[in-house]
């Protein structure tokens, strides 16, 4: 998907999963299986040039961050933004918020 230079700096909906075998819940009780999809606001941002290169090392075509609330992230590494599936690359903690890397991907 070719995103608009006005499509950033917007606000979205993020949903975020998990491609873990099995996840601890809020009680710390181990459930078998994926965790649950989980829908979150945050602010769209493009990538810098640096990330591209970052992303490419890693053989993954850098599309663009989301910035959401620190506590709504759990280490997920799957994404949906726009109807698009992402992968989490790389994040960076900004205290009360937190910044998603995201790359598009290809396939299943």
């Amino acid at each position: 998907m070719d995103y608009k230079h006005e499509d950033y700096g917007r606000d979205v909906t993020i949903t975020l999963k998990s491609s873990a075998p099995g996840y601890r819940d809020a009680y710390g009780v181990w459930h078998d299986g994926r965790k649950p999809e989980y829908v979150a606001t945050g602010r769209k941002l493009s990538s810098r040039q640096s990330e591209f290169f970052k992303a490419g090392a890693a053989g993954l075509a850098a599309t663009c961050s989301v910035i959401i609330a620190a506590s709504e992230y759990d280490g997920e590494t799957e994404a949906v933004v726009d109807g698009v599936p992402m992968t989490v690359y790389r994040t960076f903690d900004m205290g009360d918020e937190i910044q998603l890397y995201l790359a598009e991907r290809k396939g299943s």
